[in-house]
């Protein structure tokens, strides 16, 4: 029995470190086979005050330190840009794009993939509705940011941010850094 546990607690810490909460295939489910291979660049349009700058700004770095591949940044004029997060309340947001209705939803994430290449998203819009409470909102920056990056709503998502975890998971971190790493293949 003591060389059993011997044995245990000496493979234990190099299975926990290298053992990861998916597998390749759950994750080509989840993405459906699409992530970025160039920067995305953020420009921010509507409501934003200090708190959501807040939570866009450390999303993007905590993502961004995940990530080997890309680089999050935002931009100051939506020319630059090839993602824009809306903060602007339902209302408001039909207005600039009456064919959309997302009438009760915290929030919605749009990626437009190229024509030369299916597994490659090129633009994201993102629509976080300012109506709801302060806390919501920041829950839903976070998640819709998530989805941004090629993540979608998925069978084994109770530990994840897309089921409104709080913060991001360890699983959505090595989901993160295993899609966004040098040596990922489809």
């Amino acid at each position: 029995m003591k060389n059993l546990i011997f044995i245990l607690s000496f493979l234990l810490p190099s299975v926990s470190l290298s053992q990861t909460n998916f597998t390749h295939s759950e994750l080509i489910e989840i993405v459906h086979n699409k992530r970025w291979e160039s920067d995305i660049k953020i420009f921010i349009y509507g409501n934003c005050d200090s708190l959501s700058k807040k939570t866009i700004n450390e999303t993007v770095s905590h993502f961004n330190s995940l990530m080997e591949t890309i680089q999050i940044k935002l931009v100051d004029n939506k020319e630059e840009s090839n993602t824009i997060i809306y903060l602007l309340t339902d209302s408001e947001y039909q207005k600039l794009f009456p064919y959309c209705d997302h009438t009760n939803n915290l929030g919605a994430t749009y990626t437009k993939k190229s024509l030369k290449n299916d597994n490659l998203i090129i633009e994201g819009d993102i629509h976080i509705d300012t109506y709801f409470s302060e806390k919501e909102i920041q829950l839903t920056i976070k998640h819709e940011m998530f989805h941004l990056l090629g993540f979608h709503h998925h069978k084994n998502e109770s530990s994840s941010i897309i089921k409104h975890a709080g913060n991001f998971t360890q699983k959505d971190d090595e989901m993160i850094k295993y899609l966004y790493s040098k040596d990922f293949e489809f």
